[in-house]
């Protein structure tokens, strides 16, 4: 069974389904995603970050979020972000867990075939467990400073996939972390 996905407009309204492997063929079709940056609370905070197993079509063995998927149709992005989070990384935690930050549309060409085109609903997650990556998804895992990942993309931006950096450019995602209470 082929896997699909929704097609949206610039509005992130429905106009139709495609299989993944179609809607990234080119210069893609845009589609909806999610993507999920979980944090832990420590004297500051941290993103769970991971790096993309290199079996993914596109951007494997790269860094990035903690988790980003695309929802199913008749899926909703929350749903998407739980579903996701279980499989990759053995994350449970409830509907009310994920805070909605922003979403943003990008695009990026991963080579002259394939590329990336999405309308990507954000959501961050306070959470302090120990992952349980998948290791078809997920080569490693770890655990970075907000301040310490703004200056590694910075300075080496190559090892990250490129919606991870317009994430982190959110200016919702960074008012989100500012506010965040420090641990003393």
């Amino acid at each position: 069974m082929m896997k699909t996905l929704v097609l949206v407009d610039e509005d992130d309204r429905e106009v139709g389904v495609s299989e993944v492997i179609n809607a990234h063929r080119g210069e893609g079709k845009l589609h909806r995603a999610v993507s999920v940056l979980v944090y832990r609370l420590r004297t500051v905070p941290e993103l769970l970050i991971q790096k993309r197993s290199r079996e993914k079509l596109l951007w494997g063995g790269f860094w990035s979020n903690t988790v980003c998927t695309h929802p199913a149709p008749e899926e909703a992005p929350l749903a998407a972000a739980l579903r996701r989070l279980s499989e990759e990384l053995g994350i449970t935690v409830g509907r009310e867990d994920p805070v909605y930050v922003a979403p943003f549309t990008y695009h990026a060409a991963f080579s002259d075939e394939y590329s990336e085109f999405e309308y990507d609903h954000v959501f961050v997650l306070s959470w302090d467990g120990v992952p349980r990556p998948d290791p078809l998804e997920v080569s490693e895992f770890a655990w970075m400073s907000w301040s310490g990942l703004i200056n590694d993309l910075t300075v080496r931006p190559a090892l990250y996939t490129p919606w991870f950096s317009r994430i982190v450019n959110l200016p919702q995602l960074t008012e989100y972390f500012r506010s965040l209470p420090q641990k003393v």
